[in-house]
């Protein structure tokens, strides 16, 4: 056969249908850290040994040496609690409805108002 294969239908010794192999996972910087600071580490806390990522035992250092009297520690916690603070209030807030979304919010209403008064009415016939 011409394509590199036996008769029984197998490539052939030496022959690879893919002679260059899966292609690699490009590696940016940002996912290079983001594996490793998300890569578990057991720790040991109150006797006990539990796994953590990277991530939560650097937050954990530098909020107990901030704790513990380390002005630079404390500036660092402190920052980085403030801005994880604001991160979390501005995905919180909701977006403004537009005329026309106020439009079909209000024919909605309207129509579940219809709905209910119809189903009253069956009920009380009934």
């Amino acid at each position: 056969m011409s394509d590199g294969r036996e008769r029984n239908g197998r490539f052939g010794q030496g022959n690879r249908a893919n002679p260059n192999g899966r292609p690699r996972v490009g590696s940016t910087v940002n996912a290079i850290i983001m594996r490793e600071m998300t890569a578990p580490l057991t720790v040991t806390e109150n006797s006990k040994r539990k796994r953590i990522s990277k991530l939560a035992a650097s937050a954990k250092q530098i909020a107990n040496q901030g704790a513990s009297g380390d002005f630079k520690a404390a500036k660092l916690s402190m920052d980085l609690a403030l801005k994880a603070e604001s991160n979390a209030a501005t995905v919180a807030a909701p977006l403004p409805l537009t005329k026309d979304d106020r439009a079909i919010v209000e024919r909605f209403i309207a129509r579940l108002n219809l709905t209910q008064i119809t189903e009253k009415n069956n009920d009380d016939h009934a």
